[in-house]
């Protein structure tokens, strides 16, 4: 008996699979810290001289700790305009808002104070307490300098927004030098929310939980 043999079937050609597009990738543009910041803000030329730092903190150094800057309120109007323009570069750096208190606890009522507040709610980072105190106690003349030392050193970018929020407790000195630090902030490219009278804890709040909103993440 002869039997018949399976037909062979036939080959079927599989088209090879289209191959991966080439994955692209976006160089991000160089950030531009090579000009001095007056360049981009030169109203700080004449507005400086108007808030020099007074001869009663010719032969003292402020130190910036836990609780900022404190000090008898008349001679810190030159600190208050230059914290604002930190607390601004501070938000630039960090695609975040900042906080500006104003306020000196349980300091005697001739006194007053200042302390920034970081994005997630705290007090300002360690790493720029000294920038503090190098803006606090430069002369006028060297505030500019000392402006551009810190954005070429913490690779700033100009051109970054810099939001910031500024409140005061109910010292007969604190509208003054709130005043002070918002056109400080103003000068450099800030953007400024006044909360008037709150408490040091009700800012630490506003600043953090508006940084955890996603637009701001």
């Amino acid at each position: 008996m002869s039997t018949a043999s399976a037909a062979t079937p036939a080959a079927v050609a599989v088209a090879a699979p289209p191959a991966a597009p080439a994955a692209t990738t976006t160089t991000p543009a160089p950030i531009n810290t090579s000009s001095s910041i007056l360049e981009k803000h030169p109203r700080l030329m004449d507005e400086l001289p108007k808030h020099a730092k007074p001869a009663a903190l010719a032969n003292k150094v402020l130190a910036y700790g836990t609780a900022g800057f404190r000090d008898n309120a008349d001679i810190l109007g030159s600190t208050f305009h230059r914290m604002g323009m930190l607390a601004v570069l501070r938000s630039k750096k960090e695609h975040k808002i900042t906080g500006l208190m104003v306020t000196a606890s349980h300091n005697a009522a001739p006194d007053n104070g200042v302390k920034l507040v970081d994005p997630d709610g705290g007090m300002l980072s360690q790493s720029w307490e000294k920038y503090a105190q190098q803006l606090a106690n430069a002369p006028t003349e060297k505030v500019v300098e000392a402006l551009d030392s810190i954005v070429r050193a913490e690779k700033i970018d100009l051109d970054q927004p810099g939001n910031i929020f500024i409140a005061k407790d109910t010292r007969v000195s604190s509208e003054h030098l709130s005043e002070l630090a918002r056109e400080g902030a103003l000068l450099v490219g800030g953007n400024v929310l006044d909360f008037g009278l709150q408490t040091t804890p009700q800012l630490h709040h506003y600043v953090r939980m508006v940084c955890r909103l996603p637009s701001f993440c």
